[in-house]
């Protein structure tokens, strides 16, 4: 029998106009990660930038990965 232990919890934190909002989800839940992905997808198509900074270092992605655990996503940045 496998031990139980607490289920992997992965988030989403998405930086815009309204705060730092975060979306929590469990990696192995295909329906929560599929909601997920499509937030993702969306804010992509908006011309958001993510990245997922649960490696060292961080790494920019250009399409959603389940087992990132923590990808922040933000509008993009220019120079001025």
């Amino acid at each position: 029998m496998a031990a139980l232990g607490p289920r992997p919890i992965h988030v989403l934190r998405i930086l815009d106009e309204t705060g730092d909002t975060q979306v929590n989800y469990d990696p192995d839940d295909a329906a929560a990660v599929r909601e997920v992905e499509e937030r993702f997808e969306e804010l992509m198509r908006r011309n958001f930038v993510a990245f997922d900074v649960s490696t060292q270092p961080g790494r920019i992605m250009r399409s959603f990965d389940p087992q990132a655990k923590e990808i922040i996503v933000s509008h993009q940045f220019s120079g001025g």
